[in-house]
């Protein structure tokens, strides 16, 4: 799911500054070469963010036990999650 929103994401028009289309794909496909790439996280469950398609980050984050999530996102930088329980 992450990778799938990375890609859908960098190929924005608010990004062409930076990157092409071809050179966005690249990025993610390298990514997805050079990762650890993990199981999506399970579906449902509480709401953890105001916005509930941000909810798998924070799970996906927890469940691999991430210290930090790197965000320039308002629902995820504002979140407090102490302990990174549910």
């Amino acid at each position: 799911m992450l990778l799938d929103e990375l890609s859908a994401v960098l190929v924005r028009s608010k990004f062409r500054r930076y990157l092409s289309d071809k050179d966005a794909r690249r990025f993610v496909e390298v990514i997805r070469e050079l990762a650890e790439v993990e199981d999506d996280p399970p579906e449902g469950g509480d709401p953890i963010t105001d916005d509930p398609d941000d909810d798998f980050l924070v799970v996906l984050a927890e469940a691999v036990g991430a210290e930090v999530l790197v965000s320039g996102d308002p629902h995820l930088t504002t979140l407090q999650r102490p302990g990174g329980s549910r």
